[in-house]
């Protein structure tokens, strides 16, 4: 075997425990990604938390998902490594959240200021609560379920936004008012029945 030949086989032979050593992390990395980005699914507080402030945002714009995204997801983001400053059970404030939030579109009543306060809001406790409501450490989270969980929430939050404005493309302003209303009378009640069966407890 040639020199040159030799020397590159001992190079690539010596490199493949390193490289198999970063392609397992690589791949540990993603999974915690992927667990973290369905977490925001798994529990409905969760979904309730999400689902409120896009109601809230489609009676305000129909542009609500694009304007509300980026404030959901700059809350979700920092909720989570500010956990480290503070501890709560978060399954009753996502609900209280959920249910304020529900209110005022039961009320026909939607501002700018209201909606992005409303979806920065919930994107924290959505942040942190999919975090601490799945037996993880809030305090001290892998970075890659971290990020996987705020990037999760907002994706989900964006597509109940897109899916709350998609009616009002196709049907008469009122209707689609009324729809939002019950919609939103359905998400404070689920709220507000999960709320007392937590106080029960």
């Amino acid at each position: 075997m040639r020199p040159a030949g030799a020397a590159f086989l001992a190079t690539l032979v010596s490199a493949s425990p390193a490289f198999a050593h970063d392609l397992a992390e690589n791949r540990y990395a993603l999974g915690l990604f992927i667990d973290g980005f369905g977490l925001p699914l798994e529990r409905p507080e969760l979904v309730l938390a999400m689902v409120a402030p896009a109601i809230l945002g489609a009676l305000w714009s129909s542009d609500a998902p694009a304007r509300l995204a980026l404030p959901f997801a700059i809350a979700a983001t920092i909720a989570i490594p500010a956990a480290r400053l503070f501890t709560f059970a978060p399954s009753s404030p996502l609900l209280v959240a959920a249910l304020l939030t529900a209110l005022p579109v039961v009320a026909d009543r939607s501002s700018r200021v209201m909606a992005t306060f409303a979806a920065a809001a919930c994107g924290a406790l959505t942040g942190y609560g999919a975090i601490a409501l799945l037996g993880h450490d809030a305090a001290a989270p892998p970075p890659m379920l971290a990020l996987g969980a705020a990037c999760g929430a907002t994706f989900f939050f964006a597509a109940f936004a897109a899916a709350a404005t998609l009616p009002g493309l196709f049907l008469p302003a009122a209707a689609t008012r009324i729809g939002l209303c019950i919609a939103a009378s359905w998400t404070g009640a689920i709220a507000l029945m999960m709320l007392a069966f937590n106080f029960s407890r």
